[in-house]
């Protein structure tokens, strides 16, 4: 027989909320209508939200028309059976319970609804927890939603960070604010100081003010985390137990492992300021560098400014930009000087300008960063945009292979139809004319192949547009329309899948290569690019692009606004349709 564990409520609170909205058993026919929803009933919240419109619509169409909105419990017992009024009925139960072995935060949700001329209730029961484990010392929240006793969704996480325990705090605070004027909370984490003996370690320069830095500090505490004084400021940041072995156990060394800091100067940052632009400062370390950023004084990073916390800090987009050389990075450090505080600087458009360096030097235009101040950034990042933006509009050709391989014909029930490969602006514009569809903004897309398979002739008006996608080791169809994107009929479908059969073949045996682009400018400069297979480093973890993007990154301008006014389709949805 087991033997259920001892239960010690600490504290408890209860609540419940109810609304009922009664409807006319009649309907004014001179009246003008408005639509409500009456389903919508706010669950959690202390105030219900009331309806001020006229009616509601059922699922047959009928209309029923407000009489009256009541938020007391009195009206919903009097109306629990009147299928002409909807009800609701919220209960929470907001508890801390300890054993010997645990303490809990419990958040009970009872929902029952019903809305007008329903019989039956719609039920729906929550618990919301966050359980500290006194033997393992670690800590594990979740839910559990169910509906007639059956379980219907439930998630548990060990050790969250503090970003995942935000809604958590917030809604509470939210649904009741005498949980934590009553100090709920801090009972909760007291417990675990008392129990574990974790106050006698704390003798740090900045208290905890809000529950997410209590919590923070308990689990810093109970690994023996070495912290700065000014450690708040860092608490919302999430790292694991193996990140924190590798700065052995200390905060700020956790930090510059993680992110490849070196250098005085940043870990006096990390060490001393309460506001310091903690993203903005880490992108600008890895832009210059740790001898050029080490030239930076003190003052540039100091901000009078609220900063909300850093929960996470992506320096993939970082890691990504092209090497500038050394005599770049003096140039840019002489600008943020001239700028004088980092909260004045925008470090993204400084990636932006080294991100245009490379689409020029890809385009044959050597250029180099040399501006020093502002001004001359401003006016360097200007001339760069204007130069791009002349290399938006251009002549283009795709090559795939030998082309008389890859258009053979196709017979299929006495017809014969020929598959066109389009290659340039004018197959891509005549196509998207003929077929009213938007193929003509594909011509520059480095994922697809697009045959035109047209009946009885290369030039036969009868016709479907097929976009066949590349993966590494197989080519898919991916759409085969017709005329204004309608569905093809069923003999052409078969058409299709012959095709089909014939391009995958062709991609196996090599016959049919990725694209090849050649595009011609109208400032006459001529570019060739690649189709490729290649991968993006997001971190620590290397992400393999399923479709091949173009090895150069060229600004692009497709005629996406430029349609034939016959076409029929949704601008829109050109994902897609062709």
């Amino acid at each position: 027989m087991e033997i259920k564990p001892n239960i010690t409520v600490l504290a408890r609170h209860d609540k419940a909320t109810h609304q009922t909205i009664v409807y006319k058993d009649h309907c004014n026919i001179s009246q003008k209508p408005t639509p409500i929803n009456t389903n919508y009933f706010n669950l959690f919240g202390d105030d219900i939200i009331e309806n001020t419109e006229i009616y509601s619509t059922i699922k047959n169409g009928d209309r029923f028309y407000e009489d009256k909105i009541c938020p007391d419990e009195e009206t919903y017992v009097k109306n629990y059976g009147n299928t002409m009024a909807s009800v609701y009925m919220g209960r929470r139960t907001f508890v801390i319970e300890e054993t010997d072995n645990k303490i809990s935060i419990k958040m009970f949700q009872y929902s029952s609804v019903r809305g007008v001329t329903k019989k039956f209730f719609r039920v729906r029961r929550t618990l919301d927890y966050l359980t500290f484990n006194y033997k393992t010392k670690l800590f594990y929240t979740g839910c559990i939603v169910s509906k007639k006793k059956n379980v219907i969704n439930k998630n548990l996480y060990v050790n969250p960070n503090v970003g995942r325990l935000s809604s958590f705090f917030e809604n509470y605070t939210i649904i009741n604010e005498e949980l934590t004027k009553d100090g709920n909370f801090n009972l909760f984490f007291n417990k675990i100081w008392d129990k574990i003996g974790l106050k006698s370690k704390y003798s740090l320069d900045h208290k905890p003010t809000t529950i997410k830095e209590i919590y923070a500090l308990t689990k810093y505490l109970i690994y023996d985390i070495k912290l700065p004084n000014q450690w708040s400021k860092l608490s919302d940041l999430y790292f694991t137990k193996v990140d924190y072995k590798k700065g052995s156990f200390n905060l700020v060394e956790t930090i510059m492992k993680k992110y490849d800091l070196k250098g005085t100067l940043i870990r006096k940052l990390l060490n001393e300021y309460q506001t310091l632009n903690l993203v903005d400062t880490i992108l600008l370390y890895q832009i210059l560098g740790v001898d050029k950023f080490s030239k930076l004084k003190e003052d540039f990073f100091k901000t009078d400014k609220f900063l909300s916390k850093c929960e996470y800090i992506d320096t993939t987009s970082c890691k990504e930009l092209p090497k500038i050389t050394n005599k770049e990075k003096d140039c840019l450090l002489s600008y943020f000087r001239d700028i004088k505080k980092l909260e004045e600087s925008n470090v993204r458009t400084v990636m932006d300008h080294i991100g245009y360096r490379k689409t020029l030097n890809d385009l044959g235009e050597m250029v180099r960063i040399k501006a020093k101040t502002v001004d001359e950034f401003n006016l360097e990042h200007q001339d760069w945009s204007s130069l791009i933006s002349s290399y938006r509009n251009g002549d283009v050709i795709r090559y795939y292979g030998e082309i008389s391989d890859l258009e053979q014909e196709i017979k299929h029930e006495d017809e014969t139809y020929y598959p066109v490969l389009l290659l340039n602006n004018l197959d891509f514009d005549k196509e998207s004319q003929h077929q009213s569809n938007c193929v003509r903004t594909y011509i520059e897309s480095a994922h697809c192949v697009i045959f035109s398979i047209r009946k009885g002739s290369v030039l036969g008006d009868e016709r479907a547009t097929v976009e066949y996608q590349y993966r590494k080791n197989e080519i898919v169809c991916v759409q085969s329309l017709g005329r204004f994107n309608n569905s093809l009929p069923e003999y052409f479908k078969e058409v299709v899948k012959k095709h089909q059969v014939m391009v995958s073949l062709f991609y196996k045996t090599k016959t049919l290569k990725l694209p090849k682009m050649i595009k011609t400018y109208r400032n006459g400069n001529v570019v060739e690019n690649q189709s490729v297979f290649n991968m993006a480093n997001n971190g620590d973890i290397n992400v393999f692009h399923m479709t091949p993007k173009w090895e150069k990154n060229l600004p692009t301008n497709p005629s996406f606004w430029d349609q034939p006014i016959q076409r029929l389709v949704d601008d829109f949805l050109i994902d897609e349709l062709l």
